[in-house]
């Protein structure tokens, strides 16, 4: 028999209070305690009380379709599969499943009062209601903390909550622009290029209708960029030059690394050495940044100089990136530059 079936056997077998608690916990999520799962139930059954409920959650486990583990010295229930959890949040009502996931949205709420940790839980359960002014704010608090510890997977995910929101609520200001491209970059360093395109055609037409010129030209480096992750040289090339005609039209100058790094990358993996030079040069006289950011330029220029043979020219940039490396504090940037040291190195044959 498959898994599915044996463990559907299983849960066909079970009592009503054991369906109603394995339906509450497949909302919390995989991982429980049982004081949550205890108020929890008691909250939606008029305060009934479940002084068995350890037992319940004991057969539960003795039937293997929960297991029990302990974390500095608290007990944690979890689903034993993936199946069952989903088996019972997916035959939950919808409105059933908003005021669970309202309940354990203020349970973490008060929670945070204590302990920040519980920002992420609270965003992902006001996502699944309709209270969207807290749903805003908790995705806003939970990108920016997932930010901090550079896990680009949540920060993306509470950003595009917030993003199909305004999205859906057709809402356009020049603060959601900056949050939409701030998204997409993030999009960006993480692989999600597909995806990224439709988000940037939105910002781009508000950019337009605001007038927002030099948010636009952003919004179309990073455009030009997906097609350059996907190997399309040529629309990237477009859209690279679209970038620069606009900064051009509306006359402002490129100041962020960031940016520059794009228009160079661009240049130089259609083969245009001597544009994405002039660029390199440009963003050493006029980039605005952080350290971390700007270090990025060395290794930009390192590249080019590798890729035209100015080899001499290539370990001046490659000792001082040597001298600053253990100064980035960004993990991305950091991998990023070893990797630029290592295609010296191996293109030299020079020993480490």
């Amino acid at each position: 028999q498959s898994v599915s079936k044996i463990l559907l056997n299983r849960i066909e077998k079970l009592s009503q209070i054991e369906n109603d608690i394995l339906s509450l916990a497949s909302v919390i999520g995989n991982e429980f305690r049982i004081d949550f799962i205890s108020k929890l139930y008691q909250h939606l059954n008029g305060d009934q009380k479940t002084d068995n409920i350890i037992s319940i959650l004991d057969n539960l486990i003795k039937i293997r379709l929960l297991e029990k583990t302990t974390q500095s010295g608290n007990i944690f229930y979890s689903f034993s599969h993936d199946t069952i959890l989903e088996t019972f949040y997916e035959n939950l009502e919808k409105k059933q499943k908003q005021n669970v996931h309202l309940f354990c949205a203020q349970y973490y709420e008060k929670l945070m009062n204590e302990k920040k940790d519980y920002i992420y839980s609270t965003a992902y359960h006001y996502n699944q209601t309709d209270h969207n002014e807290k749903m805003l704010f908790y995705n806003d608090l939970a990108s920016k903390k997932a930010i901090e510890q550079f896990i680009l997977r949540d920060t993306i995910y509470f950003m595009k909550r917030n993003t199909l929101y305004y999205i859906q609520e057709k809402q356009k200001s020049p603060e959601i622009v900056i949050h939409i491209t701030r998204m997409c970059f993030m999009m960006y360093m993480y692989g999600e290029i597909q995806e990224m395109a439709t988000f940037l055609d939105y910002a781009i037409n508000i950019s337009n209708e605001l007038n927002l010129y030099q948010q636009k030209t952003f919004l179309l480096l990073l455009l030009s960029q997906s097609y350059l992750c996907s190997n399309l040289i040529n629309p990237a090339i477009l859209y690279l030059k679209k970038a620069l005609q606009n900064k051009k039209n509306h006359d402002f100058i490129i100041t962020h690394p960031i940016h520059f790094n794009m228009v160079i990358m661009t240049f130089y993996y259609h083969d245009e050495f001597d544009e994405a030079l002039h660029y390199v040069n440009q963003s050493f006289e006029k980039s605005e940044g952080d350290f971390s950011t700007f270090i990025q330029l060395y290794g930009n220029r390192l590249v080019l100089n590798i890729d035209m043979g100015n080899y001499k020219k290539a370990i001046e940039d490659v000792n001082i990136i040597e001298k600053d490396i253990d100064k980035v504090n960004n993990l991305y940037v950091h991998n990023l530059l070893y990797y630029f040291l290592s295609l010296f190195y191996l293109e030299t044959r020079t020993d480490i």
